[in-house]
């Protein structure tokens, strides 16, 4: 018991430590994404005066890591390897088509752009909301795995009415 708990404080740490190394490099693709979807009609202006992110950013990588792992805990290697490709296959495209879609929606707010080319300032966009929106999604597939485990290895107590 004591070396699961020990694994899942690890796995939670791991998932920390990604998520600080990360940060600044999913900042940079998703800005890559807005660039490419709207055929570099955004042109970012202004430095970019960033220090960390939102703390729900670090504090959902961790749990999502940790929920990745025990929802997989008791499959075979090949399974986890499996279901952690479709969780990261997932984010990824959530990733895209979030960014990409608004993306688009702040070029057509753009009224009076010159030449079409809309200027936004880099923390114009909110990464948190993006990032944590594709982590959400990408962890949806783990959470009814552990809800289907949990279930069949009877931790959900069942409601017992009396007929009385």
């Amino acid at each position: 018991m004591i070396k699961k708990i020990l694994l899942a404080i690890s796995v939670l740490m791991t998932g920390f430590i990604i998520a600080l190394y990360s940060d600044s490099f999913l900042r940079f693709k998703v800005r890559d994404i807005y660039l490419l979807s709207t055929f570099n009609k955004i042109e970012f202006i202004g430095k970019d005066f960033f220090f960390f992110n939102n703390v729900s950013y670090y504090i959902a990588t961790a749990v999502t890591f940790l929920i990745l792992y025990l929802a997989n805990s008791t499959s075979t290697i090949v399974l986890f390897l499996k279901n952690s490709f479709i969780a990261v296959f997932i984010f990824i495209i959530t990733l895209l088509a979030l960014s990409a879609i608004d993306a688009n929606l702040k070029l057509i707010q753009c009224t009076a752009c010159d030449d079409g080319i809309k200027e936004l300032k880099r923390n114009d966009i909110n990464y948190s909301l993006l990032i944590l929106s594709a982590l959400f999604a990408s962890i949806i597939p783990s959470l009814i795995l552990l809800i289907k485990n949990r279930n069949k290895s009877g931790w959900v107590i069942k409601n017992k009415r009396n007929s009385d």
